[in-house]
Formats: C-alpha cells, structure tokens, sequence
C-alpha cells in the first residue's frame, strides 16, 4: 500500500479561508485579505485583475478629508489617499503567494513627500491531502506570516485585531485542529499562542491560550532605568470554549467563556452575543446585535496595570466595534469590569444611484474594585474605574453610485469619532479612536 502526497486546491477553503478574517454579522464594510485572493475576486466580478488562472490583482483607492464643525482638533487623516493593493500567484495548485502593499498619505497638509508610507506583507499559504486516514483524507494547512485581522474563539480575549505570525491546521472528518504563533499581540513585548480545536464549521471550539509576555519595569522610573533585554514573565495561560449558533430567519448567538490559571486561584470571563442579520429587504439592508462581556479581576494577561497598545491604525480600523478585549486590559489587574453593548447598522436604497446608511454602538461599562488596596485609575479612553461609564458611537450619511450595478461610489457623513493615528499609521497609541464631531467626505474606487 503506497500513501501519495497530492495537492488539491480545494483544501484551500479550510479554517483558516478568508472570511475567518470578516465578522459575518454585521454590516460595515470588509477589507480584502491577505490570503486566498482568487477565491475572493470569483464573488467580485467587477475586478479588472480576476481574468487569469495563475495570477490576480485588486486595488482598492479612496481618497477623502476628515474635518470638524467647530474648534477642535483635526483628525490625523484630515486629507488622505490610501492604495490598498494586493496581488497573488498561484505557483501549483494548492500553493499560493499572496502579498499585500499598502501606501497612504494621512495628510495633504504634510504633503506626500514628507509624510506618505509604504507597508508590505507577504503570506504563503499552503494546502494539501496529507494522510488517508480511513475513509477520509487528513487536511493540512500552513499560512504565513500576514494573518490579517485575527479573532480568538468568540472575541472574549482577542478580536479584530492585525496580526503576523505562522498557522498550521489539521483538518479530519470535520475535525479541525490549528496552531497559531503570532508575534505582537496587544504590547510590543507580547506574543499570542494558540490551540484550537473545532467541530461543525468551527460552530464548537475549546481553545488553549498561551500568552506570553517580558517582565516590563515600571515606566514611571523613565527609560535609563529599562534593561536592554527583559527577561521572560510567566505566560498567561487560559482555556476557552466557544459557540457560535446560527437560528432561523437571520438570527444567531454566540458564547464563549474562559478560564485563566492563577496561583491565586481561576479567573474567568464571559462573552454572550445575540443577532439578527437583514440583507435585500427591499432595498434594506439592516443588522441589530446586542453582546455581554464580563472580565473578573485579574483576567487580563498583564499582571499590572499596563494598557495595550494599537500599531496599525489605518482607515480600515473604523470597520470595527469599539467594544473589544483591547479596551477592557488596561485595568484588568486591578478592576472587575462588565459591559453591555448594542449594535446597529443599516442601509437603505432611497433611489436606484443613492444609498443612506448609519451604524450605531451604544456601549454601557462598569468597573468595581473588588479587593484591598482599592485604586482610582483613569484609562486611556479617559473612563475612571471604580465606576460607571456610557458612550455611543455614530455615522450617519449618503454613498452615490454613479454606476449601476459596481461598488465605486462618493460618501458624505458625520461622525463623532475617527481612528487614532500619530505621524505614521504604524505609531503606537494607547486610544484606538479620537472621539470629535467630524463631516467626513470621500471618493472610493475598486480595481
């Protein structure tokens, strides 16, 4: 009996397929990614780069300025191009190289010269039948190192969030196993590990996390005092199971609660999300979710107070939820927290060129501190802890599509915050939005 190693470019559509990338409930608008281009350019036939077998390029441009009604500060992306291009081969059926270059200019009044970047991220990613075992065929996958926007389980301790690293996956009689080694999670001196196995379409996972961190010194001691190398913290280690259950007529509920192992004792959170999902309802197309989350003191993966950072603030960031892990770390060591949030996107056709929409996030926090010695510690997003706090997020505005039946379009809308962003997209920075009152206008085109 001889075992054959094939490719089969089928096994391309694994765990780790695009869509992974994407969160299927919810209307805001969904970047291209990184890996498996071809499969995505087949659903948009308007690419002028989808016409060959071994080779595909898509673009999308925009270019656009942020402004405010009255004296407060401009965003950064006051006056903004961004090129968002990607371009894969595939070498063999089964083996793809996608890579992805992204240039941007945040502001027309720096000029492009001075303050114009490049960024470029390369992913391999292959796929193949590996094993018979039995009557089925042992999947394996490997894709490196852009992984895009990653989520962990259901998004109780990592959601939305670009990511490099390398992922391997086995795959059997709808059985998934996957390995994640990604570098820069949430500090700069962290790494993410993790093990996932899922069941039904990945409707049912267990995952094991292995978040491992340096010994970070005290900031307030200033730089001199910071060693040239940190040495090794214990890794934060948790297990997690998720749900992910879609219901009849557009509805769905998730779950997912985990388990961090303190010598102290467990720490546990929970993530409960419920949705409904409305699309081609005359003309309308309409999302509604509502999600808990409850972080117990110590959760977090820092043993100290010491808020994460955001290292790649582009444009694309404002197509996700302000609710995120990323805003509950900061004072976790130190604080019980829970939320309740509320979602709301819509889209109407009002002529056949003309398109309304709004999105809408009404997120309710609290924080109590729940053990001795009780501190008062304000985060970066200015909510003092102990306590309670309430904020709503909006859009509101119109797209044209000039042509009948393609994505290109021109927007005009208002908003009360924007993506946070220093000089380069790649600075870091503690607030992921600047909260203001913006009119934003913008030109977009896909290629």
């Amino acid at each position: 009996m001889a075992w054959v190693l094939t490719i089969s470019a089928s096994a391309l559509a694994g765990p780790w397929d695009y869509s992974e990338a994407h969160d299927e409930y919810s209307l805001l608008d969904r970047r291209l990614v990184n890996r498996q281009l071809f499969e995505q350019l087949e659903l948009q036939d308007y690419r002028q780069g989808n016409r060959w077998r071994r080779f595909a390029i898509a673009s999308d441009l925009s270019i656009g300025t942020q402004q405010t009604f009255d004296d407060s500060p401009q965003s950064r992306y006051h006056g903004w191009y961004v090129a968002d291009t990607f371009v894969a081969a595939r070498i063999v059926d089964g083996l793809e190289a996608n890579f992805n270059l992204l240039a941007l200019n945040p502001s027309a009044s720096d000029g492009y010269r001075e303050s114009s970047q490049i960024t470029g991220a390369l992913t391999l990613h292959a796929a193949f039948d590996a094993i018979p075992l039995g009557t089925e065929i042992l999947r394996a996958e490997l894709l490196g190192l852009d992984l895009g926007t990653v989520t962990v389980g259901q998004g109780l301790l990592f959601e939305q969030t670009p990511m490099e690293g390398v992922v391997g996956v086995l795959g059997w009689r709808g059985l998934d196993l996957d390995v994640m080694y990604g570098g820069r999670a949430l500090w700069s001196d962290d790494d993410l590990i993790t093990t996932s196995l899922s069941a039904l379409d990945g409707r049912v996972k267990l995952v094991a996390v292995q978040w491992q961190k340096s010994k970070l010194p005290d900031p307030s001691l200033g730089t001199s005092a910071w060693p040239d190398e940190f040495p090794q913290d214990e890794p934060s280690r948790y297990g997690s199971l998720a749900l992910d259950l879609p219901l009849p007529w557009g509805f769905r509920i998730a779950a997912e609660h985990a388990v961090r192992l303190r010598e102290e004792g467990p720490r546990h959170g929970t993530l409960l999300r419920a949705d409904f999902l409305g699309r081609g309802m005359h003309g309308v197309d309409v999302h509604t979710g509502y999600q808990f989350r409850y972080y117990q003191t110590g959760f977090g993966p820092r043993d100290r107070l010491w808020p994460p950072t955001s290292v790649f603030n582009t444009l694309d960031q404002e197509n996700a939820y302000v609710t995120n892990p990323f805003e509950y770390f900061a004072l976790s060591e130190r604080f019980e927290q829970w939320s309740h949030t509320t979602m709301f996107e819509l889209r109407v056709m009002l002529l056949d060129h003309l398109q309304l929409f709004g999105n809408a996030e009404l997120w309710l926090r609290y924080a109590a501190a729940r053990e001795r010695p009780r501190w008062v510690v304000l985060a970066p997003d200015g909510f003092r802890a102990p306590g309670v706090g309430t904020k709503a997020f909006y859009d509101l505005g119109v797209r044209y599509y000039p042509w009948r039946g393609l994505p290109h379009r021109a927007g005009a809308f208002i908003t009360n915050k924007q993506v946070n962003c220093r000089g380069s997209a790649t600075d870091a920075v503690a607030e992921r939005f600047d909260p203001g009152f913006y009119y934003v206008l913008e030109l977009e085109a896909y290629l």
